[in-house]
């Protein structure tokens, strides 16, 4: 598990080692009461193929008032919404 914004950062180039010019575009955005979902495209180039990739994820953000308080990423819409906590 990591913290803070190096942990975030970190996340992000650790998933994205062996690619380069690799882009987030955000396509959709959910409220969902305390948490948003954030159907984003992913695309980049392998470092050594040259080999062009693209894929679909499902980033579900966790917030306490204005602040984001937890990330978790999924590759399918499905596993993101099993993970959104219900509010009480």
């Amino acid at each position: 598990m990591r913290h803070g914004h190096e942990g975030f950062l970190e996340i992000f180039s650790t998933v994205n080692e062996g690619f380069e010019d690799v882009v987030y575009a955000p396509e959709d955005f959910k409220d969902l009461d305390g948490q948003v979902l954030v159907r984003a495209r992913r695309t980049g180039r392998g470092t050594a193929s040259g080999a062009a990739v693209e894929e679909v994820q499902f980033h579900v953000f966790d917030f306490e008032g204005a602040t984001v308080v937890r990330f978790r990423s999924f590759l399918s819409e499905e596993k993101a919404l099993e993970a959104i906590t219900p509010s009480a």
